[in-house]
């Protein structure tokens, strides 16, 4: 909505399209690589790692009813997870998931309106 509300031409454009196929592909790759892993396979950093991010994610958005969902903190949790992972120079800090919030609400809608249920 933005490209439309500033007169941006909002074509996708070929290498974008590529851009995410590839991180899409790499981030179905991880999930089972880094966050479906029995919890004696992760490091003690790993599993501390992922402690701060359960405690965190219920507190996300108090007031959002869709942050209470068990399926949308489950994504938050391997969305957070996975990254930190593979960016261990930020890694996670308390407070990424209320910076992620943002992001996700506009990836569920982009899906929601390309699935036609708008």
């Amino acid at each position: 909505t933005c490209g439309l509300t500033c007169g941006l031409n909002t074509t996708p454009w070929p290498p974008r399209e590529q851009t995410l196929s590839r991180k899409r592909r790499e981030y179905a790759d991880a999930v089972p690589q880094y966050f479906d892993v029995p919890s004696n396979s992760r490091t003690r950093n790993e599993q501390k790692l992922l402690r701060q991010i359960l405690v965190d994610v219920p507190r996300t958005a108090p007031e959002v009813p869709l942050f209470h969902q068990a399926v949308i903190q489950r994504c938050l949790e391997r969305l957070l997870y996975i990254w930190a992972i593979r960016h261990p120079a930020s890694g996670y800090v308390q407070g990424m998931n209320d910076l992620a919030t943002p992001l996700f609400v506009v990836f569920l809608s982009s899906a929601f309106m390309e699935g036609g249920g708008a």
